[in-house]
């Protein structure tokens, strides 16, 4: 019997767009998920052209668990409700293609949110460096000053609630009830998301054992374009939820490049 016929128990969304560099192993990761369920990955592509699409398309081709959605706004959020609109599973799972899941990150979440008292379920954001300049952004963003107080990028002996999950679960009807991921925010969406669920008497909790790998930046211009955007979505998240916004939040990120911008100053 083919996937499409059977219960899903999850849907896994990934958008995606020229990310040739680390999706084969990203998806590799994702299909090893230790859950004794029914999953389906739903890759939705921005129209990618490094070679991405190719992959995901032959990918599907050999495992029915795999489809493959077209993104033609080529934006995350976007992305995540065409995905949505598509999902079967009971939960539904937002990964990202350049991050690396550990194989219980799907039974962990699940089986959390099944015990109930919770809205969404993730884990730490452990920054990684793949080569010399992401992995001194990865450095820098493990340091006190670049964690700041975002509580989901430490990793915690056990669980604790957080003002915002880095992707993670949440029930299908959770999402849906909430509309969907809002399209206004490309950078920040999670962060927006997460005002919503608060807001209706959610609670957001981080599991140590689904801590993730995302791959840092791998230039300073690419770090320094990164937080640009995240400072602007992230006053406009807060002006739309006053109560997520602390001082701090902003802080970390300017410290960090300018703590990295200096080792690049000429020496006299």
């Amino acid at each position: 019997m083919s996937v499409l016929d059977e219960h899903i128990d999850v849907t896994v969304l990934i958008p995606t767009y020229n990310e040739r560099r680390f999706i084969a192993e990203c998806a590799a990761r994702m299909r090893e998920q230790s859950f004794d369920g029914a999953i389906e990955f739903v890759f939705i592509d921005g129209r990618s052209d490094d070679g991405t699409l190719e992959f995901l398309e032959e990918l599907a081709r050999s495992d029915d668990r795999v489809r493959v959605l077209d993104n033609p706004a080529r934006r995350t959020p976007n992305a995540l409700n065409v995905g949505l609109a598509a999902a079967r599973g009971e939960f539904v799972a937002r990964m990202d293609a350049h991050t690396f899941y550990p194989p219980v990150y799907i039974a962990a979440g699940v089986e959390r949110l099944r015990r109930g008292d919770v809205a969404w379920v993730s884990g730490p954001c452990l920054p990684l460096g793949s080569g010399t300049w992401s992995q001194r952004v990865a450095l820098a963003m493990q340091s006190p000053v670049g964690i700041g107080a975002a509580t989901f990028r430490k990793l915690y002996d056990d669980e604790i609630e957080v003002d915002t999950g880095f992707t993670g679960l949440l029930r299908r009807e959770t999402l849906r009830d909430l509309g969907g991921w809002d399209e206004g925010w490309p950078i920040n969406q999670d962060g927006e998301l997460a005002g919503r669920v608060r807001s209706r008497g959610g609670r957001i909790v981080s599991l140590p054992e689904m801590a993730a790998g995302l791959v840092a930046r791998d230039s300073l211009r690419a770090l320094a374009r990164q937080y640009s955007r995240y400072g602007f979505y992230r006053v406009k998240t807060s002006r739309r939820h006053p109560a997520t916004l602390r001082r701090s939040h902003l802080l970390p990120p300017a410290l960090v490049l300018a703590a990295i911008g200096s080792c690049l100053r000429p020496r006299r």
